[in-house]
């Protein structure tokens, strides 16, 4: 089924939705496009025709693949009551059809958090089943690059800073100095200005990307990881990578629980979440 993202009615649930339809008939017309494929309404036309009964029909025309895909999940995930591991499939196919979508966009059509559709972007990045995108779209169709660029300014040389902090000969002769004393030091580092705590701040950052891309290149090589610092990845790393570790690693229990005991630290550190 085209746009058929949800997965299938339990029996209960379905049992219950023919009883209806053989009661009132089908009081919600199914959506179809120009090609009359279903957009919303899977079940209720497959009831429909077992039935013999009419099903009404609306239809949605000049959409995009896209939008329809986005229309289908936003008319049946609030209606649906899914488990943690059903909503996450359902993250993992839209993500799978739609990869150049923003992950706020993804998190809007499955009711799932940005971070989670994150953590399920990754997964599925270094499964290598959905291409990395350098570039997504946004819900007003603005395209954004996929990850911030880390801002690095320009620091001046401590020889460039000597020589802006000295003194002017005219400024001595005024003030009755001698001129050949030695230029100024430059700031102590204790005592960084705005511009290199930012700057600090962006090498961070991009420190922080580079080893996480390290540790993700060691876990397909055993026992490899281990030279990780445990704390570290705790901090950094998402979910998905945490269970990938768990799965390649079983025999690595103590430096698994390392992990966890951080990461529990972490939740009482920023109150439980």
């Amino acid at each position: 089924m085209l746009y058929q993202f949800l997965p299938r009615l339990t029996d209960d649930e379905y049992s219950s939705l023919e009883a209806s339809i053989r009661e009132h008939g089908i009081q919600v017309p199914i959506l179809v496009d120009e090609n009359k494929s279903i957009i919303d309404g899977h079940h209720r036309h497959e009831i429909a025709e077992r039935l013999g009964i009419e099903c009404p029909r609306r239809f949605a025309i000049d959409l995009s693949d896209e939008q329809k895909r986005t229309l289908a999940l936003s008319l049946n995930v609030d209606r649906r009551h899914l488990t943690r591991d059903q909503r996450r499939q359902l993250i993992t196919a839209s993500v799978m059809a739609d990869p150049q979508l923003s992950n706020r966009q993804h998190a809007e059509r499955t009711g799932a958090s940005d971070k989670t559709v994150g953590a399920v972007r990754t997964e599925l990045e270094r499964r290598a089943e959905i291409p990395h995108v350098s570039e997504r779209r946004d819900s007003a169709g603005r395209t954004q690059p996929a990850a911030k660029p880390v801002r690095i300014p320009s620091i001046p040389r401590a020889s460039e800073r000597a020589e802006a902090d000295a003194p002017t000969s005219e400024s001595q002769a005024s003030s009755g100095e001698a001129t050949d004393l030695p230029p100024a030091a430059p700031p102590a580092m204790n005592d960084p200005s705005p511009e290199v705590t930012e700057w600090l701040a962006g090498s961070q950052e991009l420190q922080d990307k580079q080893y996480m891309q390290e540790f993700r290149k060691a876990l397909g090589r055993s026992g490899q990881y281990r030279q990780f610092d445990a704390e570290r990845i705790a901090r950094l790393a998402p979910e998905a990578d945490i269970k990938s570790l768990e799965n390649e690693a079983r025999n690595t229990a103590e430096f698994l629980e390392r992990i966890r005991r951080g990461r529990t630290g972490l939740r009482v550190i920023n109150g439980g979440r």
